[in-house]
């Protein structure tokens, strides 16, 4: 008669090792860096970013939106999960937007006036934002909680964050450029999308 421990490594061998499926939340941010590095790669063969820190306080920009893209996200994801804790993914999200409009209200007391523009930015800016859009939307469109939770709208915003956060190393920061091509832009289509269609049964879906 074999051995319990004889049987054991007789079993063992016969068995493949489980694979274990990424968390959605990993899952969740590997999309994220995926999209950011395929636009990244997209937008520098079209027109070769030239990125160039021009001050301590544009530097701290670009970190405070880093910073808001990913509590964004982060916030959206965990609002498509029922039953899921928000406070501190919500407390996250609101010291990363209070950060980022601290840093930003520099603006107003110290202008700095660089003026290289990056030609067509506010066109890469909506055109790339739809395509944001359309990709959380089908995301979304699949989780009927997340339909139901407005805070799920945050990864529609979330995902074009990353645009101002690319326009801004590599395009004009003069406020008013900025405000326009960079921030209000690429939040045209999400903006749109939110206030026109979200709530309109997601295209009709459900009417019938």
């Amino acid at each position: 008669m074999k051995q319990t421990n004889d049987l054991i490594h007789e079993l063992s061998q016969g068995h493949k090792k489980i694979k274990r499926d990424l968390s959605p939340i990993v899952k969740t941010f590997l999309t994220l860096y995926s999209f950011m590095a395929s636009l990244f790669l997209g937008l520098n063969l079209i027109n070769p970013f030239v990125f160039k820190s021009k001050s301590h306080f544009h530097t701290l920009e670009l970190i405070s939106l880093f910073l808001l893209v990913h509590s964004l996200v982060f916030l959206g994801f965990k609002a498509t999960i029922p039953g899921e804790n928000k406070i501190k993914a919500f407390i996250v999200t609101l010291t990363s937007f209070f950060f980022t409009a601290i840093v930003f209200l520099n603006r107003l007391t110290e202008q700095n006036l660089y003026s290289v523009v990056r030609v067509n930015c506010e066109f890469e800016a909506i055109v790339t934002s739809f395509f944001t859009t359309l990709m959380v939307h089908f995301l979304l469109r699949k989780n009927e909680y997340a339909k139901h939770n407005q805070l799920s709208t945050l990864l529609i915003f979330g995902f074009p964050i990353i645009i101002t956060f690319f326009m801004h190393g590599v395009c004009s920061i003069n406020l008013i450029h900025m405000l326009s091509c960079h921030v209000l832009a690429p939040l045209m289509i999400p903006i749109f999308y939110v206030l026109f269609l979200k709530n309109r049964s997601f295209f009709l879906e459900d009417s019938k």
